[in-house]
């Protein structure tokens, strides 16, 4: 097929020209080139074949650099619009537009592998109806040209698919299709693992030139690093749950020892060990939850990264203590130093405009939790019997039981739920207690500010927890207007959102613009 079949070409590329290496920089690419080739020698006498196998993916890639200096600033500059796509499946169809340019063809798809299995799934086509979609929607084997390009680590041409031994299966589905040939090249992260495939297909016998194949190669490691940093983020087994679970481990570990001497030891040096063994299981059973929370959370944001996803913005954490408890209303709500302080992540608007009214009111289920260190959980018309001003403006929002499980030490804050039915389940004030027992532990991992400049705690898990800041800016606003403290400033802020019925932060802000004063 000729560029002129298509009107495509690698020649044509969607963007502007840039600047080659430059002459400057042919010196070092060739002294990287010349230094890696020895090192893949000396690693592969070593019998380290896979290091040896790296390298020399560098060399090759030091060396199209040296070659092809305008094509490779040019798929660099690809590659890095690449990085403003979020979401994989977009991601995955600019990546597509690319190689089918560069291919000189019309059809084709991206297809993501799947780190346990290495089946292909696509997630990314253009050209192909429902019936090519079905029979390739999950491929795990060896026959097909994506199948062979993926076990293989190394692009495949089948210049015609009629005649090839190994496509016999998928003979029929490429005439229904009307495709004759078909070429697939990995998509790879930088250690050179497979992260899926992007293929292009042609209604003729056909085999690429030569160079079109080592431009879309080096593409493909391009994009295929940054689609592997989008699901790297996500991979259910991330480092902070690995790490959460190897101390699980150590603790129970630490508890089973104590337990053993205990057995052996005489009744009253015996009954000092258990104390220890027990808060052992209980540091174990807090750092297993909290791996299943960040797994929760893994899960969601790659959901969101690879599929449609119903969710319009990426998932926070938040969302993943949302679906733990089993609601869709729920929050963690930070106390400061100063009473009204708090932060919040909420998991959406009725969590949100819930604790709203705590801030505006003065009373709900988050403060009365902390103050008293026990859960809250109330449900129906015993709301407005608890809170005369909060249960009835919560249920209006159509919030119809509310649960806060302190979190420790006393003041600190709570985990909130909320439910539109009037009751609460045992499991889902299971699950809350559950999160509100781990969530602290998070203090003592990694480096952490214990408050913010307005007394209120941070944890760094929750980047997502915010007091709004215009409120801040706008108590500060009310503070030096009315001669007033920060604490009489937010009551001040709390009063006019309650007397005119505006979230506080809507009132916040038309003081930050000078449309409001309030004394």
């Amino acid at each position: 097929m000729s560029s002129s079949a298509t009107g495509r070409g690698p020649g044509d590329f969607p963007w502007p020209d840039l600047p080659g290496t430059g002459r400057r920089a042919r010196p070092a690419l060739e002294d990287t080139e010349a230094a890696l080739r020895g090192s893949a020698a000396r690693l592969r006498a070593c019998g380290q074949e896979d290091q040896a196998r790296r390298a020399e993916r560098s060399a090759a890639q030091a060396r199209f650099d040296l070659d092809e200096p305008l094509v490779a600033g040019q798929l660099h500059a690809a590659a890095v619009g690449l990085w403003h796509i979020p979401r994989v499946e977009p991601l995955a169809g600019q990546m597509l537009e690319t190689v089918l340019s560069l291919a000189r063809a019309d059809r084709g798809n991206v297809q993501l592998a799947d780190p346990a299995s290495g089946a292909l799934r696509i997630i990314a086509q253009h050209g192909f109806g429902a019936e090519f979609l079905d029979h390739f929607a999950v491929v795990d084997d060896d026959r097909s040209a994506c199948g062979r390009a993926a076990g293989r680590g190394a692009q495949l041409v089948i210049p015609d698919v009629t005649t090839d031994p190994g496509f016999g299966p998928h003979r029929q589905i490429a005439a229904a299709s009307g495709f004759r040939a078909v070429q697939s090249t990995p998509l790879t992260d930088q250690a050179g693992r497979v992260v899926g495939v992007v293929s292009t297909h042609y209604p003729r016998p056909y085999a690429p030139p030569a160079r079109d194949m080592r431009i879309i190669t080096r593409y493909a490691e391009l994009a295929g690093q940054v689609l592997a940093s989008r699901l790297s983020a996500a991979l259910p087994a991330g480092p902070g749950a690995a790490g959460a679970r190897q101390r699980a481990v150590d603790a129970e570990a630490a508890a089973a020892c104590l337990e053993e001497q205990a057995a052996l030891l005489p009744e009253p040096l015996s009954q000092a060990c258990l104390p220890a063994a027990a808060l052992e299981r209980r540091v174990q059973a807090r750092h297993l939850a909290w791996a299943r929370l960040q797994d929760q959370h893994a899960g969601l944001l790659r959901g969101w990264l690879v599929g449609p996803g119903k969710l319009e913005r990426e998932p926070a954490f938040i969302d993943a203590v949302a679906a733990a408890i089993g609601l869709p209303s729920a929050a963690v709500v930070l106390l400061g130093t100063q009473p009204g302080e708090a932060v919040i992540a909420a998991s959406d608007a009725t969590a949100r405009a819930a604790h709203d009214l705590e801030f505006v009111l003065g009373e709900g289920p988050a403060h009365l939790a902390a103050a008293r260190g026990q859960t809250v959980q109330v449900a129906g018309t015993a709301l407005a019997g608890r809170w005369p001003q909060y249960g009835p403006a919560a249920a209006r929002l159509g919030v119809q039981a509310v649960l806060a499980v302190p979190l420790q030490p006393a003041g600190l804050g709570a985990v909130c739920a909320y439910a539109s039915q009037p009751a609460i389940s045992d499991q889902a004030a299971m699950a809350a207690g559950q999160i509100a027992d781990t969530l602290p532990l998070t203090l003592a991992q990694g480096p952490y500010h214990p408050h913010s400049g307005d007394g209120v705690p941070v944890l760094p898990f929750l980047s997502e927890a915010d007091f709004p800041a215009v409120i801040h800016q706008a108590a500060g606003m009310v503070s030096q207007q009315c001669g007033c403290g920060i604490t009489d400033a937010l009551a001040l802020l709390r009063a006019r959102a309650f007397s005119v019925g505006c979230p506080a932060e809507e009132i916040a802000a038309h003081v930050v613009r000078g449309e409001l004063r309030l004394c």
